[in-house]
């Protein structure tokens, strides 16, 4: 595994982290479904690396001179993320608003 990788990871697991908390915090004060905020705060990174995606192509916005690599990393933890999030806010909302 790459140091960028392990790095991204590392960052979103304390991202994923904030998300539980934030989810179980507004599920147990106002009543909302879990599941909302785990894919917004979980489809962001993703969402975000999909826009500027053409930035990191060699010769484009942030790589002019081509020299370097596309950054596979951020995409493959973004997309890790999201499917962590998704499942986690179904999950929640299964077992938060179970009649």
């Amino acid at each position: 595994m790459s140091k960028d990788l392990k790095f991204h990871l590392k960052h979103y697991a304390k991202t994923y982290a904030i998300a539980v908390a934030i989810a179980l915090a507004l599920h147990f004060i106002f009543r909302v479904d879990p599941f909302l905020p785990m894919a917004i705060i979980g489809l962001w990174p993703l969402a975000g690396s999909l826009i500027t995606i053409d930035d990191d192509i060699p010769g484009e916005w942030t790589n002019p001179d081509g020299d370097q690599s596309f950054p596979h990393e951020v995409f493959i933890s973004a997309a890790i993320l999201a499917a962590a999030s998704l499942c986690t806010g179904a999950l929640l909302n299964f077992i938060l608003t179970a009649p």
